[in-house]
């Protein structure tokens, strides 16, 4: 038996994350060429800014520098991901708010920014600092260290969950040790291109092991968010036998978006999107997903209705919700146009949607998305202050909400606050009650953000209502970020919120760019806290590496698992 497990480690080989080559060459001698690969030369943006009007002084597709100079720590939000420099080599790459050290610096990076240090830095690299330049360098000594990173990780999850047998740790360590040591001997030898190979190959034995010691558990939900690119229905059966075979039980497809649907024969008004003429996806993939056992759950957008080429924009030109200023777009959620969430003809209308959609299509679950209004902090770029909200208010609290302010009227302010909350309550409490008279066998969910107290301030989203009241049956939250940690507290403070009859399940942002490592890692976090499953955002974004450590990892078969050959 252990002499099966030991041949079947050795053969575990699959391709190591490419890492992306600089087209500037720094000048080093021709027999380091070999052995020195140079990731990446790229400028910062910032260095210990002092502008903080972002949190640390990080904006929007930047990169910042922080040194010891700067604070003890970076700062930032979690949109974002920082890489921690010791000495000249990467240490770690997680979140954000990170300990800067005294003996080196902290690359911090949002946006594109981030998915250059995501792709670039990992535990190992040697960066070089001149003014705002770095340089990413990685050699024959980066690879093993940090193969032995993961090797240090992969024991704390043996030992957490399945442990190997001793003589099959015994084992992997010893095939390890044979790599670095040919390594080591070859570096020795001057044979600087064969200490490379064997230093890539612990990497990717190292990498391997380490997604095979994450548990599997078939019987939880693993989701995704499917952004439709098929052009006919051959296409898109081939994607649901890709999500299928990846690993997947439940699909979200957007099916309302942008003022469109996927669907045709909706509501007079709601057309179907020109690029599924033709054809009706939402059909076929009731079929599909039957035939291929997956839970199907439309993703359908409520209040926000798109950008500037919507067609509801014109069509409900009376509908659209205003800002403080006037405006039917958001300035801070940059082009988003929203309906004013508390007409009742706007509830009515989605209600008739959503009615159309359960009485025709038969499907497992109906998700609303934007159920929200538009960021509104500040507050003088909030919503809605729309004629009908202005009368409204007024009429039961004596006050035109665009003459108050938080600050001059801080009692009738919080009254404003609760008449915009009670406006979404409202609606997600009439769709469970039109649920539950047309279909009580689906599932009702929302898709909502994590942290409730911002939730509630800026978006008057009070989700914690819901599961209490029980408007909903099952909830996804949107944890998009890079940080394991807050991925942790996040999906406990959800499982916390559950009641005992209501699902809960933990979005997660492997769009963003972030590496496999981490996918893996937030989903182990989301496992720890106990909740029914993960969904990721979105199934067309997934890289190859992900997908790759999925399959290795949380989402392997059980006949996969090496210690159950």
């Amino acid at each position: 038996m252990l002499k099966r497990i030991f041949i079947l480690i050795i053969m575990i080989g699959f391709g190591l994350n490419q890492f992306h080559t600089c087209s500037h060459n720094i000048p080093i001698k021709e027999d380091q060429q070999k052995l020195e690969d140079v990731s990446r030369i790229i400028d910062a943006d910032k260095i210990n800014p002092a502008d903080t009007t972002f949190p640390g002084g990080r904006g929007s597709n930047q990169m910042v520098i922080y040194t010891s100079k700067y604070d003890d720590s970076t700062g930032t939000n979690q949109w974002g991901l920082e890489a921690t420099i010791r000495n000249d080599t990467v240490i770690s790459v997680a979140g954000n708010n990170s300990a800067i050290p005294d003996n080196g610096f902290v690359v911090s990076g949002h946006g594109n920014m981030q998915k250059w240090i995501s792709q670039n830095l990992f535990p190992g690299i040697i960066v070089r600092r001149e003014g705002n330049r770095i340089t990413a360098i990685t050699n024959t000594d980066s690879y093993l260290y940090h193969s032995r990173h993961l090797l240090r990780k992969a024991k704390n999850l043996q030992n957490q969950n399945y442990a190997f047998p001793k003589k099959t740790i015994d084992s992997i360590d010893n095939i390890y040790r044979k790599l670095v040591n040919l390594s080591k001997i070859s570096k020795q030898d001057d044979n600087l291109q064969n200490a490379k190979r064997y230093a890539q190959e612990s990497l990717q034995k190292a990498r391997d092991i380490y997604y095979y010691s994450f548990p599997s558990r078939n019987e939880e939900i693993r989701a995704c968010w499917m952004r439709i690119r098929s052009k006919s229905p051959q296409e898109l059966e081939q994607t649901i036998k890709n999500i299928k075979a990846l690993g997947f039980n439940t699909i979200c497809p957007e099916t309302i978006y942008g003022g469109y649907t996927i669907y045709p024969n909706s509501v007079k008004s709601l057309k179907q999107n020109p690029k599924f003429k033709g054809w009706d996806p939402l059909q076929e993939l009731t079929s599909l997903c039957d035939k291929y056992d997956i839970r199907l759950v439309p993703w359908v957008w409520v209040f926000f209705i798109g950008n500037k080429n919507s067609p509801l924009i014109e069509e409900k030109a009376n509908w659209m919700g205003k800002s403080r200023q006037g405006e039917i777009y958001s300035r801070v959620e940059q082009g988003y146009h929203f309906f004013c969430p508390a007409r009742k003809e706007v509830h009515k209308f989605w209600l008739k949607v959503y009615e159309d959609l359960l009485q025709n299509y038969d499907i497992d679950g109906l998700q609303l998305d934007y159920i929200r209004y538009p960021v509104s902090l500040p507050f003088e770029l909030g919503y809605c202050y729309c004629g009908h909200c202005r009368q409204d208010f007024k009429k039961v609290n004596g006050y035109d909400p665009l003459k108050i302010t938080p600050q001059k009227n801080p009692e009738i302010w919080r009254e404003w606050n609760n008449y915009r909350r009670v406006q979404i309550n409202s609606f997600v409490k009439s769709t469970s009650i039109l649920k539950d008279s047309l279909a009580p066998q689906i599932e009702l969910s929302a898709d909502v953000f994590p942290d409730t107290e911002s939730s509630k301030a800026s978006k008057f989203q009070n989700w914690p209502l819901w599961l209490k009241e029980n408007y909903l049956d099952e909830i996804f939250t949107m944890s998009y970020t890079p940080a394991v940690e807050r991925v942790g507290i996040q999906s406990k403070f959800l499982k916390k919120n559950l009641r005992s009859d209501i699902k809960g399940y933990v979005g997660l942002g492997p769009y963003m760019g972030f590496s496999a490592d981490v996918l893996l890692e937030e989903i182990y976090a989301v496992q720890q806290a106990g909740v029914d499953g993960i969904c990721l955002f979105n199934y067309s974004n997934l890289s190859q590496a992900q997908i790759e450590a999925l399959q290795k990892g949380p989402f392997r078969k059980d006949a996969q698992r090496p210690d159950a050959l």
